[in-house]
């Protein structure tokens, strides 16, 4: 494996969290201000923002749908 494979691994991997932390937030009830807020903050702390937006939780959590079958 050489720079230029590693390289194009840590983009995929950036994209890959960046689009994990979206998911996430689309689930969480916030302004779309917020919602912007927390997308660029994890997209401007390479590798660790995306976590930083996980752990913190902002929002709440959106309301549960009355089609979703509960356990």
């Amino acid at each position: 494996m050489n720079g230029h494979d590693l390289h194009l691994l840590l983009i995929f991997f950036l994209f890959a969290m960046y689009a994990l932390v979206v998911a996430y937030l689309r689930r969480r009830q916030m302004s779309f201000g917020a919602f912007a807020f927390w997308g660029i903050l994890a997209m401007f702390i390479p590798a660790f923002g995306p976590f930083f937006v996980i752990v913190i939780k902002p929002g709440r959590p959106a309301a549960l749908s009355a089609h979703t079958p509960r356990r």
